[in-house]
């Protein structure tokens, strides 16, 4: 059950970062595309676009490692079962 739940959570972190990171890289180009700058007050670059998109490769490098660790857990626990099993049948 807490496998699972893992499994899932993981997989809808690496969805929020895969759409926040679309999101950015749409908006970025409509901006670029009609020359339309993005929000900032003082007139120069602003950061939240860097920050937002490199956040979400994060999340999404982190939400593949947590997966790929749930998964061989995933096979260890089942090979380990099916041994016993064997074993005692």
């Amino acid at each position: 059950m807490l496998m699972r739940r893992l499994f899932f959570g993981t997989l809808a972190a690496f969805g929020v970062g895969a759409l926040s990171f679309s999101a950015v890289a749409v908006l970025g180009a409509l901006s670029r595309h009609y020359d339309i700058p993005w929000f900032t007050d003082n007139g120069g670059m602003p950061m939240w676009p860097v920050t937002v998109g490199f956040s979400a490769m994060s999340l999404m490098a982190v939400s593949v490692a947590i997966l790929v660790l749930v998964a061989v857990t995933g096979v260890i626990r089942d090979v380990i079962v099916e041994r016993r099993t064997r074993l005692e049948g």
